[in-house]
């Protein structure tokens, strides 16, 4: 039998009565554990669990995929779409309504891998690993990778924290895609025999797919 979930923290918060629907709704599909739901998923049992805290609106991806597990249809998903719009316009991001909006950065400055990561440290702006983790529904692991090699990522990784810092869906996000571009072209790799090598940082699973794999930046971003 799954654990107990704890009490939503904040039960009359603008995400309580989401996250309690939530729970709901996995009650009804006969409360599967959080990691029978994540089998099926490409995100995280962690975050599925996250979404359902009430603590900070998870993205659309976790949700839909908290939805699917749970044998939602599809208008009903359309409806929960709606629904999760307008909290993502009422609620504050992860961070609180103190974090400042991210800082100016001159992306067309980036050339190199080192510059590419130095801006997404400098974007993040004071946000915790664990607030980035759960806005982007990726593990904690996967926002220390980022950290240490965005060029490494794939454009939808790098989208999704993007948007967990603040980084408005616009003509900015297509600045940081070419920006990402040229990191990525512009070389050299660490070398295979390297403590800090790529293979030995990726912890992620599937979470962090490989280089090889990663899609045309048009695509992604």
């Amino acid at each position: 039998m799954p654990r107990r979930e704890e009490p939503i923290d904040s039960p009359d918060g603008p995400l309580a009565g989401f996250a309690g629907d939530l729970r709901e709704l996995r009650r009804r599909a006969g409360s599967p554990s959080y990691r029978e739901m994540a089998a099926s998923s490409p995100v995280s049992h962690t975050s599925l669990s996250r979404a359902a805290k009430g603590r900070a609106l998870p993205t659309w991806k976790v949700v839909e995929c908290y939805l699917s597990a749970c044998g939602v249809s599809v208008a009903a998903m359309r409806r929960w779409r709606a629904r999760w719009q307008a909290l993502h316009s009422a609620v504050p991001a992860p961070g609180g309504p103190e974090q400042e909006p991210p800082p100016d950065i001159d992306l067309l400055a980036i050339r190199s891998a080192d510059d590419l990561r130095a801006a997404v440290q400098l974007v993040r702006n004071g946000r915790t690993r664990t607030d980035l983790a759960a806005a982007m529904g990726r593990p904690e692991s996967c926002v220390d990778f980022l950290l240490s090699w965005p060029d490494q990522v794939d454009g939808l990784t790098l989208r999704a924290y993007l948007m967990a810092c603040g980084v408005p869906d616009d003509e900015t996000m297509l600045t940081w895609a070419v920006a990402w571009r040229r990191a990525r072209q512009s070389g050299p790799q660490p070398a295979s025999d390297s403590p800090a090598a790529r293979p030995r940082q990726v912890t992620a699973g599937a979470d962090v797919p490989a280089p090889a794999r990663v899609p045309p930046v048009a695509s992604a971003l």
